[in-house]
């Protein structure tokens, strides 16, 4: 992979009164990716892939603020051009048997070029009052439009409010609902699978409900319940069994999930202390659930994980700062197969999507920093170990077809692992 990128970018603010300050932003972006990739497996899958694409921004931004008594607005609006250019070609070849017993030998060839521009257009307003001592609300809308798309999309209108509650002894209770659009970025298309156009802009109506306390010896408690709405998704390709693989146009049993709606729902509960002594920690929990509804029927997403523990510690004296991090979470999701009859005719039966578990997934990590100064700015010297502990973490299970000397078909499960200890040096320069 090879990966260019120009930025360039000027800033202007102004503060016409006590009370009116504008600030404005125009910059270019240029941006080249050229992905190529090859895979080679004997007796199974080979063949290539080259994706090149480039995108062109020129933007201009103007924010706002205006305060008005008790009220502070803010506002902006951003106007963008935008152009990109996409080629992409992949030529891969199945040799039969592969990846299934009784699999036909297949060639797949792709070939496609894509070259959209136009333009991107925000506008955002927002009002913040304190309506009591105790009581601050804000209340605000959003307005978005793309060009480029030629997606049949209703207007983008967002509106979103907020309130804020403070109880005696540092304790806050907030609660906010809002409606949020994401329209698919120009650099996005999937091209890769011969969609040739652009989708409509997803939407996510999202509630949320938090408390947080300030407790003795500079400790902090946050709980956070929310949850998301979303329809007209984005349909995406998954490999089956495989949630990450390089080139994923040139493996087997790529997958189509085009959900109806989705649902994304949790509790999240943090006890930190960060009050600037040598030695700061941290615990959180969080349960939640994601799930697409297809035809009516509720499928796990494939990074839903139901309970996720986090924790750490971090030290610091002079120039030196080391922490030690622990990540756990429920397994993710996967979906079972299994042989159906018996003797030389039998066959791999795929079950319901996402509808297993793998095993929990458990990993210690750790950073050892060590600054230095010098004549004209700061060295960061670091040392980072993922999975100190190596553990074994599973990923995916792939199912492997053969037939034994009597001609019987024979189902392996093939485990595969995330990556054990991986030690790292670098270094960072500041100045």
């Amino acid at each position: 992979t090879e990966y260019r990128n120009n930025y360039a970018w000027v800033s202007v603010e102004h503060d016409w009164s006590d009370y009116a300050t504008t600030r404005a932003i125009g910059s270019f972006t240029d941006v080249t990716n050229i992905r190529s990739g090859r895979i080679d497996q004997i007796g199974r899958i080979a063949g290539p892939v080259d994706d090149e694409r480039a995108f062109h921004i020129a933007s201009l931004q103007l924010d706002g603020t205006i305060e008005m008594g008790r009220f502070l607005n803010t506002w902006g609006v951003t106007a963008k051009q935008l152009s990109a250019n996409y080629d992409y070609r992949s030529d891969v070849r199945f040799e039969a048997g592969y990846p299934f017993v009784g699999s036909p030998a297949n060639d797949s060839h792709r070939a496609a070029s894509l070259r959209p521009d136009g333009n991107e257009y925000a506008a955002y307003w927002s009002t913040r009052v304190q309506l009591l001592p105790q009581l601050t609300t804000e209340i605000g809308l959003r307005w978005d439009d793309e060009t480029y798309t030629n997606a049949d999309s209703e207007t983008q209108l967002a509106p979103r409010v907020s309130a804020m509650y403070l109880l005696p002894a540092g304790q806050r209770v907030r609660l906010s609902w809002g409606r949020f659009f994401q329209s698919q970025s120009i650099n996005e298309a999937l091209i890769e699978n011969e969609a040739q156009h652009f989708f409509p802009a997803q939407r996510a109506d999202q509630i949320v409900l938090s408390y947080e306390a300030d407790l003795p010896h500079g400790r902090q408690l946050r709980i956070e319940a929310y949850r998301k709405d979303y329809d007209r998704l984005r349909p995406h390709w998954e490999n089956l069994f495989y949630p990450i693989v390089l080139v994923p146009e040139l493996e087997y049993v790529p997958t189509l999930v085009d959900p109806d709606r989705a649902r994304a729902e949790g509790i999240e509960l943090l006890l930190s202390q960060r009050s600037g002594q040598e030695w700061t920690w941290w615990v959180g929990y969080a349960w939640s659930q994601v799930k697409d509804t297809i035809d009516g029927h509720e499928f796990s997403r494939s990074w839903n994980q139901r309970h996720a523990l986090t924790a750490g510690v971090h030290w610091s004296r002079g120039r030196w700062d080391v922490t030690l991090a622990e990540t756990y979470h429920t397994g993710w999701p996967i979906t079972p197969f299994r042989l159906a009859g018996s003797g030389a005719t039998a066959e791999l039966e795929i079950g319901a999507r996402n509808s297993v578990r793998l095993d929990d997934f458990n990993s210690l990590d750790l950073r050892v920093n060590r600054s230095i100064a010098l004549g004209r700015g700061e060295l960061d010297v670091f040392l980072e170990v993922s999975n100190l502990l190596s553990q074994s973490n599973a990923c995916c299970i792939e199912p492997i077809t053969t037939r034994d000397e009597q001609g019987n078909v024979i189902l392996d499960a093939e485990r595969s692992y995330w990556l054990g200890i991986v030690p790292s040096i670098g270094v960072l320069w500041r100045y």
